[in-house]
């Protein structure tokens, strides 16, 4: 094969290639060679670690003294907090504190929904032309109180003929009517 000029991908400088893939010059070959050997190495020594991080040192806790928070005893360790007595216990309670937590931000947040989605007021459901945000059970109610179906009821409601339907049937006073009425 015939040599060829190139440009060092490196340096810079022109060089004799004397192979096909060669792109370093012969100083920066032998540099390159050594920092793709140096890789390699970390990589090996990061895999017998079980750091699983490539090309990284793992980081190392220094041993300190310490003194337990629960029960006060002396030991040494990286950074612990607790003797190994005490460890399980404070785990529990930590996971047991984090679960009452979240328990009562739940209960806070259904306590919420309900009251969101709560009966109306008692004006509202005094007014027997509006059947919007009562529950079933309650426009039932109100229909059975005044001796028509829920069928019925609900479309003199919604057609604006209930206080004429009412009136036939001799109910004077309807919001008398709604105050008797008690739902579950």
């Amino acid at each position: 094969m015939a040599a060829s000029i190139r440009d060092c991908a490196c340096c810079g400088k022109a060089f004799e290639s004397t192979g096909h893939g060669r792109k370093y010059c012969d100083k920066c070959r032998t540099m390159s060679q050594s920092a793709r050997e140096r890789l390699v190495y970390r990589r090996q020594l990061a895999e017998v670690a079980g750091s699983g991080k490539t090309g990284k040192k793992k980081r190392v806790m220094p041993v300190r003294p310490f003194v337990c928070t629960i029960c006060g005893k002396e030991g040494m360790g990286k950074g612990n907090k607790y003797c190994p007595d005490c460890a399980g216990t404070a785990k529990q309670e930590n996971m047991r504190t984090k679960y009452e937590k979240r328990r009562a931000n739940e209960k806070a947040a259904e306590r919420e929904e309900r009251k969101r989605l709560r009966e109306p007021s008692a004006e509202q459901l005094l007014d027997w032309h509006d059947l919007s945000g009562k529950s079933l059970a309650r426009v039932d109610a109100e229909a059975k109180a005044f001796g028509l179906s829920y069928g019925q009821y609900t479309s003199a409601v919604r057609c604006g003929s209930i206080d004429q339907l009412l009136r036939s049937r001799g109910i004077a006073d309807p919001a008398a009517v709604l105050r008797e009425i008690k739902v579950k």
